[in-house]
């Protein structure tokens, strides 16, 4: 006797879902600049896959405003309007430094000593001054002390804003020739590894706070002056 019901195309969602995370993933690392046009076939041909699956990723970015469609084959990567970036960087700084006191308190000796390794990479990544790079090794440090507070409710809200922030954060890295500089990248982890080494909440949350209104300051001075 033969059975009716088929099994789930397995291979197909799962190639869904790669093809969903590797986009997603170019958005928030800031492949792509505020404004830029990018196309379905263009995606496909990049990723070396038909473009069925590059749709159905497409129409969750939109749905989750990371890309906004311009027609049935065209998209655009959300234009940051002063705005939407001041929306954006005042629920940052209420939400991820909440999600780092979380941290603090949380997580082991292990984690801090890998977290110092993390800063390590990137600041390296900062001194050779490859922006892919620093946006990678930006975001595996920062989501490495986020995922410590134990919240994945906290920790998908703050993949979304990151999901929206990423032209943000391309643009930011693309406006200096030397970040670490600019921003003192290294001695604000390092500063804050030593409020997770006294288990100081309040002061890590402060650090994290401080750091994301820096680096926003620091961009619009830089927007303006070339303006």
């Amino acid at each position: 006797m033969s059975m009716s019901s088929k099994l789930p195309k397995v291979e197909t969602q799962t190639l869904q879902a790669r093809v969903y995370e590797t986009i997603k993933k170019a958005i928030i690392d800031g492949h792509f600049a505020p404004g830029e046009q990018v196309t379905i076939r263009k995606l496909a041909a990049d990723l070396g896959t038909s473009p069925m699956p590059v749709r159905e990723a497409v129409h969750r970015l939109v749905s989750e405003k990371a890309l906004e469609m311009r027609s049935a084959r065209a998209l655009r990567v959300p234009v940051l309007t002063e705005e939407k970036l001041e929306d954006l960087i005042r629920v940052r700084t209420i939400v991820e430094p909440e999600a780092v006191a979380l941290a603090t308190r949380a997580m082991s000796e292990e984690d801090i000593e890998h977290i110092e390794d993390l800063n390590s990479k990137l600041v390296k990544a900062i001194n050779r001054n490859t922006t892919e790079q620093m946006l990678s090794a930006n975001r595996t440090l920062h989501f490495t002390i986020y995922e410590s507070a134990g919240s994945p409710l906290l920790l998908q809200v703050i993949d979304g804003l990151w999901l929206q922030s990423g032209p943000y954060l391309q643009a930011l890295f693309n406006r200096s020739t030397n970040l670490q500089e600019a921003l003192g990248t290294e001695h604000i982890y390092e500063e804050m590894v030593d409020a997770f080494k006294a288990r100081d909440a309040r002061r890590a949350k402060k650090i994290r706070e401080r750091d994301i209104r820096q680096s926003y300051e620091w961009f619009q001075q830089h927007q303006h002056s070339e303006d």
